[in-house]
């Protein structure tokens, strides 16, 4: 009887006690916060600007700390301390920009990034452009075999979002933790002011090579025996050329090309009167009209004039400092022609 009497008259408890948290609130407010983390969080790796790209300009200080060339040339690209640029992959890798400058009277960078192909040239020569105050005076770009094919498939480890031309492009692309980490790096690298990234590109792979056991002729000679088995396009259409064009035309006329055909060793040239051979002539004659497209352009063609001396040569392709040194004197002589180092300096 008490025991009823005492149900009765309890007073009922408060219904949110009985409902537990207010869970929908507190997620709510967590995922507030979580985004306004979140929008600090790129707001201050915009402001870092880890890679040195200038945008969106709020950081003033230049360079970056030493990372591979995909990255680091988005820095070297913009620095105005440089006029002439080499762009390429490491085909045209041992060309060292202050020996050109040494024969040209220009200022050089290095843009090389090995293991690229066409598109992702054609965007650093963008960048290139784009972030001149004023007209580049020379650009050399390496004319592989790459460029006469069909078409290549792109770097997968390019970061084509670093040389967006817009900027919502490359804020969506900056947001990873790699770039988290860059962001810790350069801040070291502007209180330290060590473990910068080499500010004119120059990267000799001799070392890498080394470590392949071809620092030494004999191993090099072996393998310049072998002929390589690289593919090749018989349709004499070539996309990235036709690209490489329209590129070209929109660079300011007083800037001097060169499209430089690197050396390669003999085995690595088609064999006379073959399938092959023709699709090379045909793609030398596309380079030739594409370089005809535009004044102060020409093509240097080195493919057989140092074709014999397996010394020059680390493989069929990549060569050794000293056949590197005559590339730059070739180099230095076609921008001559072209009266690049008597450009009006800006």
């Amino acid at each position: 009887m008490s025991g009823d009497s005492l149900a009765v008259g309890a007073v009922a408890p408060d219904a949110q006690a009985v409902a537990g948290p207010d869970w929908r609130s507190f997620s709510a407010l967590l995922l507030a916060a979580a985004a306004g983390l979140f929008v600090a969080l790129v707001a201050a790796l915009a402001v870092i600007d880890p890679y040195d790209t200038g945008r969106p300009g709020i950081l003033r200080a230049r360079g970056v700390h030493e990372q591979y060339p995909l990255t680091a040339n988005a820095s070297r690209a913009r620095d105005p301390r440089f006029d002439a640029a080499v762009i390429g992959n490491s085909h045209v890798q041992m060309l060292r920009p202050d020996r050109l400058d040494a024969l040209t009277g220009l200022r050089f960078v290095s843009l090389i990034m090995p293991a690229t192909y066409p598109p992702e040239q054609l965007d650093v020569l963008r960048w290139f452009q784009m972030n001149r105050a004023h007209p580049a005076r020379a650009v050399a770009i390496g004319m592989d075999r790459f460029w006469c094919l069909h078409e290549t498939a792109p770097n997968a480890r390019f970061p084509a979002w670093l040389y967006a031309e817009d900027f919502p492009s490359y804020l969506a692309g900056l947001v990873r933790y790699r770039s988290l980490e860059a962001a810790a790096a350069r801040i070291r690298l502007l209180r330290t002011g060590k473990g910068g990234a080499r500010p004119d590109g120059y990267w000799d792979y001799g070392p890498d090579y080394a470590q392949r056991g071809l620092a030494a002729e004999e191993p090099s000679r072996r393998k310049l025996a072998t002929r390589p088995e690289d593919p090749f396009n018989p349709t004499g259409e070539f996309p990235p050329l036709d690209r490489l064009r329209v590129a070209l035309s929109g660079l300011p006329p007083e800037t001097a090309v060169l499209l430089v055909r690197p050396p390669v060793y003999r085995t690595a040239l088609p064999e006379p009167g073959s399938v092959r051979e023709q699709a090379a002539r045909s793609c030398r004659a596309k380079m030739e009209e594409v370089a005809a497209s535009r004044p102060r352009t020409a093509l240097v063609d080195l493919v057989g004039r140092y074709a014999d001396d397996p010394a020059d040569y680390y493989d069929h392709a990549h060569y050794r400092e000293s056949l590197a040194r005559r590339v730059e004197q070739d180099v230095a002589a076609a921008f001559a022609r072209l009266g690049a180092p008597n450009l009006a300096a800006p």
